[in-house]
């Protein structure tokens, strides 16, 4: 029982955040023209494995997961050495950070095995506040912010279900009584929650909610029995009792009697059947703040406690932060019902589902190593691993794991390694002062943003909708050694009939080097060179034989360092450019749908 209700939280939590991510930016009404009139019900956006993708809530509920398993571990292990949970918490948030800005280095220390996992090395909106007090974390500067968003409650959850798991847990204590795992009191709780948001949240509204949230979950896990909407009413009270008597400052009070307003306001709400959910949730605000989006999934749970869809429905179809909303209110209604009673249509396409059931399961467990008890078993050596040793656990289902070998590495992960080198690369390129320099750097990200795995040198260019320039494109282009200038200029376009292309000289080692391009499905299309460039054709282009070839021709490049070759597209094009190495082989440096 105590599992499925741990598990029901987190992944709870998880489908609430997939569920609401699609519209985050979005208006009710908005959401309605896109999804129908009753708004988003399904999943709606996936992956390459279509699975409905989570965003930074979950990434970072994992982590703060992550933090009080390593924590509890090195307490166990090594007595914690004068480091207290919300420490441990800290540390494995700068790992969550170094997922989103790129490892820089995956063989050094770090606290969380999850860190190496594939589908958490991706941005997924992060906030904005996270991101930049974390930054200030790692550079040991101050967090200097005022902030009272709702980063800090969305990822609390774990407390709470530690904190649950620990006391109802019973071990044998050296006189072969049962006792507890580890004794809690609810002020110990509320106080771990409000400590792991107040990291990097500093207003009394940023993470007063937190703390709210954790002892709300912890109460509900502590009941065994059925939970109405008045034992549900009075755990808020209680919690609201245990956070006045633990944060006692002048300015903390005035702020938990404003999210405790909020709260009674939620309460009555959800209460009162008359009142639809699409008018009482803009009552409670948008959700962007801590205390709005905890009182938004509180109504949202209460209204709904007989229906977790229509309750995550509710949580996710308003105007404002949908998908944290969502994730608070799955939170709740998983702890509430357990994972056997979530609708399996949500599980079974859930991004990390399996991740997040291992982490569940984890907390339900507990230590089980001392400093004074060596692994015996497999899942005390596993325990070993993944809290002590900090070694990734290769088991099938986790197939995208990273290991510490490069070569598996390079196998496993080469989207994420693509990223952390463009990373890389670019502040390579922001701290050198060298000009040619900058420029061959620039060369090199060019292959790593655009010679991916979707360039098939001897296909014809597919037909493509209008669309922009690639994803990566704006964080390299002043470097770019290649890339599309309109058709607006005097001298190679006089009559505005002319699309123009410049090549970067200064970013092509060796003499005279050559590219070649390719045009849209059509290479009837001929590319004319204005300067810097001269025909070619020789044994190893003959193979390309969609593609046309220029040398660039560093004497003749025109008086800012370009070579530039123009053509009549049409208004709707695609376009690629590709650096021939000596070896014969193509190198896209350039991808343009236009």
């Amino acid at each position: 029982m105590l599992q499925d209700r741990i598990r029901g939280s987190l992944v709870g939590g998880a489908i609430g955040d997939a569920l609401g991510y699609p519209v985050e930016f979005l208006s009710l009404q908005a959401i309605k023209r896109k999804y129908g009139e009753r708004g988003i019900r399904k999943y709606q956006e996936f992956d390459h494995n279509s699975k409905a993708v989570v965003s930074d809530d979950t990434q970072m509920t994992l982590f703060t997961a992550n933090g009080l398993l390593f924590g509890v571990t090195r307490l166990c292990t090594h007595g914690g050495l004068g480091a207290g949970l919300k420490d441990f918490v800290r540390y494995a948030y700068l790992d969550w950070l170094d997922t989103q800005i790129g490892v820089e280095d995956y063989n050094a220390y770090h606290y969380c095995w999850i860190r190496d996992i594939v589908e958490l090395n991706t941005q997924r909106a992060p906030g904005n506040t996270c991101m930049s007090a974390l930054r200030a974390i790692k550079h040991h500067e101050k967090v200097r912010n005022n902030s009272k968003g709702c980063g800090g409650v969305m990822r609390v959850a774990p407390v709470g279900l530690m904190a649950a798991a620990d006391m109802l847990t019973t071990v044998k204590d050296y006189g072969g009584n049962e006792v507890s795992r580890r004794n809690w009191t609810e002020k110990e709780v509320v106080r771990l929650g409000g400590d792991c948001a107040e990291i990097t949240h500093k207003h009394p509204l940023g993470y007063l909610p937190a703390a709210f949230m954790a002892g709300l979950v912890y109460y509900i896990l502590m009941y065994e029995e059925e939970i109405t909407f008045g034992i549900l009413e009075s755990f808020l009270g209680a919690v609201y009792a245990d956070v006045k008597q633990e944060y006692t400052s002048d300015r903390e009070q005035q702020a938990l009697d404003e999210l405790w307003t909020l709260i009674e306001k939620a309460v009555n709400l959800a209460g009162d059947a008359t009142v639809l959910d699409e008018f009482a949730i803009p009552r409670l605000g948008e959700g962007w703040t801590g205390d709005e989006a905890l009182a938004i999934a509180i109504y949202c749970t209460l209204k709904h406690l007989d229906s977790p869809e229509d309750a995550l429905a509710a949580a996710v179809n308003h105007d404002g932060d949908s998908d944290s909303t969502g994730a608070i209110c799955g939170n709740l209604m998983g702890a509430i019902i357990g994972y056997g009673a979530i609708p399996q249509h949500f599980k079974q396409k859930l991004e990390l589902r399996d991740l997040i059931i291992d982490l569940s399961d984890d907390i339900v467990k507990g230590c089980t190593i001392s400093e004074y008890h060596a692994p015996q078993t497999p899942d005390e050596e596993q325990w070993e691993k993944r809290y002590v040793k900090i070694e990734p656990v290769s088991r099938q289902r986790f197939k995208s794991v990273l290991s510490f070998l490069n070569t598996e590495y390079h196998h496993i992960m080469p989207e994420a390694i693509r990223s952390m080198e463009i990373k890389s690369l670019i502040h390579k390129i922001k701290s050198t002062e060298d000009r040619v320099e900058k420029c061959l750097l620039g060369h090199k990200l060019a292959i790593r943003v655009f010679d991916t795995s979707t360039f098939k040198p001897f296909e014809v260019l597919p037909y493509r909708p209008l669309c922009n320039e690639p994803q990566d494109c704006f964080l390299i282009k002043e470097f770019l050694p290649a890339y599309y200038y309109g058709y607006e200029d005097s001298k190679y376009s006089p009559r505005h009939n002319k699309r123009i292309f410049k090549l970067r000289a200064d970013c092509f080692r060796g003499t005279n080097p050559v590219i070649g391009v390719r045009n849209d499905g059509s290479w009837l299309v001929r590319n004319t060179p204005e300067a810097g460039l001269d025909y070619y054709e020789d044994k190893q282009t003959d193979k390309y034989g969609i593609w046309q070839f220029f040398r660039i021709n560093t004497e003749t490049i025109d008086e800012e360092g370009f070579a530039v070759f123009t053509n009549d597209l049409e208004k709707e094009f695609s376009v690629e450019i590709a650096h021939l190495t000596e070896d014969g082989t193509l190198h896209r440096i350039y991808h343009l749908h236009y």
